[in-house]
């Protein structure tokens, strides 16, 4: 799954913004009788992007922008067993 943001203004004078990024996610399931393995990963090739962006004033009254950064690479696995009534 390949997913895409284009380019992000932050502010209203759109002089902060984050530029068009992507983020590859992919995911394997095997299944045998009721049990199902799944593994998992997000953020494949490690993509750095801005995941919220805002500017916070101090008792100064200057504006700092303060940025959170986008998930780096994660990845796992689901064991799924179903019960059969």
């Amino acid at each position: 799954q390949y997913t895409g943001a284009g380019k992000i203004y932050w502010t209203d004078a759109n002089d902060a913004y984050q530029s068009f990024y992507g983020l590859t996610n992919a995911s394997v399931t095997v299944e045998k009788g009721n049990v199902a393995l799944e593994l998992w990963s997000k953020n494949i090739f490690d993509t750095s992007y801005n995941a919220f962006y805002f500017q916070a004033g101090d008792l100064a009254g200057n504006m700092n922008p303060l940025v959170q950064k986008g998930t780096p690479t994660t990845f796992g696995a689901k064991l799924r067993y179903t019960i059969n009534y």
